[in-house]
């Protein structure tokens, strides 16, 4: 015997994670995590020295914000040119997981943009950069899922499980603040 009934008909390789699908946006989200965290820490300090309002500190905010939007397209565009480059023969499977990793890319690059325009703009709403952001983590999170399925290591699907909970999380927490 050739020990083919152990295989149960699936000889695919195993696919590893790129540095462009995974460290990549967890660098952003390390990034935009801890400047949110300084961000809000500013807004307190300014708001809680001058007992009113941040107003006298409203440009210098905006214009962070822009930066932000602007840092975060850069560091996006440059994920998804990365991940074009990688690998040029490829399989339709691994092929079907780099336009998974660009559907996240597309988002957030949907997010940044609309920071940019909300806080250079009078005309659009500064609310529909809290409504992208939550657009963006409700993909990743689908698209985690769809992952998860499709994984069959045991640990590795705890902790993808864990990460897609901490987002849904997020997204209910963040559209119940604002």
């Amino acid at each position: 015997m050739n020990n083919s009934e152990h295989t149960i008909g699936v000889n695919s390789p195993e696919v590893k994670g790129t540095f462009a699908g995974h460290a990549l946006p967890g660098a952003i989200f390390f990034t935009l995590g801890f400047w949110w965290y300084i961000k809000i820490l500013l807004m307190y300090i300014y708001k809680k020295q001058t007992r009113t309002c941040y107003i006298r500190y409203k440009a210098f905010f905006q214009r962070a914000e822009i930066l932000e939007g602007i840092i975060s397209l850069c560091i996006i565009l440059t994920g998804v040119i990365v991940l074009q480059i990688k690998a040029v023969k490829e399989d339709q499977w691994l092929r079907f997981l780099r336009f998974h990793h660009l559907t996240i890319y597309l988002f957030f690059g949907l997010w940044a943009v609309t920071n940019i325009l909300c806080f250079s703009t009078r005309s659009i709403p500064v609310s529909l950069t809290k409504l992208m952001l939550a657009n963006a983590f409700l993909v990743t999170a689908v698209a985690k899922t769809w992952e998860i399925k499709n994984n069959a290591e045991d640990i590795n699907q705890n902790v993808s499980l864990k990460l897609v909970w901490h987002v849904q999380e997020t997204n209910t927490i963040d559209s119940s603040i604002f």
